[in-house]
């Protein structure tokens, strides 16, 4: 028996590939279907999504520019997949204590975040955009704060702060070893 078996590891390396393979499905999924979402989003519902109810004219450049910055979050948050996902496999080889794990995991957790506060960005952005050629006093600028977002963020905050403890760890346990 080997000592990862007896240890209870094998369990949770075959966890770690698992969620290691939904990061990876995720990561390609998410942007694929985003785009073709915010393609297929009619221009009234573009405005109706971002609170602003007055019938503005939107050129196609400007559904262009708007679905380029509605894709930010996307891209940052498939980004931070593909980082757990290397985490997450270095963790199913058993480099639990490695460097390059560790950072992944931050790597992760710093995406994440920006994902989360482009979230509270972007539709600001969007709304401004969107109604920019519209005439004076119907211009919007729309601020929107959802709490999955606040969560993201704090979420993201914690893997930071996990990530930055494990990071001590692992260079106590090479500290460690070079000792014995």
């Amino acid at each position: 028996m080997s000592s990862e078996t007896s240890m209870g590891l094998a369990p949770a390396a075959r966890l770690s590939q698992a969620l290691a393979w939904a990061c990876l499905a995720s990561a390609l999924a998410l942007p694929l279907l985003a785009a073709v979402a915010l393609w297929r989003l009619p221009h009234a519902e573009w405005l109706l999504r971002l609170g602003i109810d007055t019938p503005v004219e939107v050129s196609t450049g400007q559904t262009l520019a708007a679905s380029a910055l509605a894709m930010l979050p996307v891209l940052a948050l498939s980004f931070g997949l593909f980082k757990a996902r290397d985490c997450l496999t270095g963790l199913a080889r058993g480099n639990i204590f490695a460097l390059t794990t560790v950072t992944h995991l931050r790597a992760f957790a710093g995406a994440a975040a920006i994902a989360a506060l482009l979230g509270m960005l972007v539709p600001a952005i969007s709304s401004v955009l969107l109604t920019w050629q519209a005439g004076p006093g119907q211009r919007t600028l729309t601020l929107n704060m959802a709490s999955s977002d606040l969560l993201l963020v704090v979420f993201a905050g914690i893997t930071w702060q996990i990530a930055s403890v494990w990071a001590r760890a692992t260079a106590l346990a090479e500290e460690h070893a070079q000792i014995v």
